[in-house]
C-alpha cells in the first residue's frame, strides 16, 4: 500500500509540475513570438529595434527557465520512485555520447574537445543503469564545464569506476559538498544549482557513489555497481540513446553552456 501511495505521489507531482510549467512556458513563448513579429513591421524604427533586442534576451532567459524547471522536476521526482535499472554496456554508451557531443560542438562553432579513454581491457563495461540517467549526468557535467571555461573535457573508464575531469576554473568546495554529501550551502541555493542536484540524484538512482574533489582541477569519480546478469544476455540498442528527448537534452546542455560564456 505504501509503495502504491508513493507511486501515486510521484505521478501527481510529475504531472502537476511538468504540465503546469509547460503551459506557462508555452504561453510566454507564444507571446514573445507575436511581439517579435511585430518588430518587423517598421524595420527602420529605432524603438522597434531596441524592442527586438530585448525580446531576444527574454527568449534566452525563457530557455534557461525551461532548463531549470526540467532539472528541478526530474531531481525531485527521482526520490519518489524506484528507477527500473537494466543491464547496459557503459563504455559503448559513453563512446557514442562523446562522439555525438563532439560533432554537435563542431557544428556550433566550438573548439572544445571531449574525449573518452578506457583502461586496457575495459573496451566493454557491463553495469546496471539507465542510459537516460547517464545522459542527464553527462549533459550537466558538460554544460557546467563549458560555462567554467573548459577547453578539454576527459572521461576515463576503469573496471569499476568512471573518472571525469576538465580544465575549467575548478570546483568550489560547496559544490563538491553537495555532490558528495547532499549538503547545500546558501550560495548554491541562491544560484539554483539544479544541475548539481540532478547529477547527484541520477547517480544515487543507479547506485553510483560519487566523490568530487574541490579545487582548481575539476575531478569527479563515480564508483559503479557491478552488472548482475551475464554479459551474453545484454541487448543493446545504441542508437536509441540519442533519439528524441535524450538528443535534445544533450544538445540543450551544450547550447546553454556556450551561451553562458559568450
Amino acid at each position: 500500500m505504501q509503495s502504491q501511495d508513493k507511486q501515486d505521489t510521484f505521478l501527481a507531482l510529475r504531472g502537476g509540475l511538468q504540465g503546469r510549467m509547460s503551459l506557462s512556458f508555452d504561453l510566454l513563448e507564444n507571446t514573445l513570438e507575436v511581439l517579435q513579429n511585430r518588430t518587423t513591421d517598421e524595420p527602420g524604427s529605432q524603438s522597434l529595434q531596441e524592442m527586438g533586442e530585448l525580446l531576444d534576451a527574454a527568449r534566452q532567459e525563457l530557455q534557461d527557465l525551461r532548463r531549470l524547471s526540467r532539472h528541478t522536476v526530474h531531481a525531485a521526482c527521482l526520490g519518489l520512485t524506484e528507477p527500473e535499472l537494466y543491464p547496459m554496456e557503459l563504455a559503448g554508451t559513453l563512446r557514442e555520447m562523446c562522439d555525438f557531443c563532439s560533432r554537435d560542438l563542431q557544428e556550433l562553432g566550438s573548439g572544445i574537445e571531449i574525449k573518452l579513454t578506457c583502461e586496457p581491457g575495459v573496451q566493454i563495461l557491463p553495469t546496471m543503469g539507465d542510459a537516460r540517467l547517464v545522459a542527464r549526468i553527462t549533459g550537466n557535467l558538460l554544460s557546467n564545464a563549458i560555462e567554467a571555461g573548459a577547453k578539454q573535457i576527459r572521461l576515463h573508464l576503469f573496471a569499476d569506476k568512471l573518472v571525469y575531469s576538465d580544465d575549467g576554473c575548478g570546483m568550489p568546495q560547496d559544490a563538491a559538498e553537495l555532490l558528495n554529501n547532499g549538503v547545500s550551502a546558501a550560495r548554491l541555493e541562491q544560484c539554483g544549482a539544479t544541475g548539481l542536484w540532478e547529477i547527484r540524484r541520477c547517480a544515487e538512482a543507479m547506485g553510483w557513489r560519487i566523490h568530487a574533489s574541490a579545487g582548481q582541477d575539476t575531478r569527479l569519480e563515480c564508483i559503479l555497481p557491478p552488472c548482475t546478469v551475464e554479459i551474453g544476455s545484454l541487448m543493446l540498442e545504441s542508437d536509441a540513446l540519442y533519439a528524441g528527448r535524450s538528443r535534445e537534452l544533450l544538445h540543450g546542455e551544450l547550447v546553454h553552456g556556450l551561451r553562458a560564456v559568450q
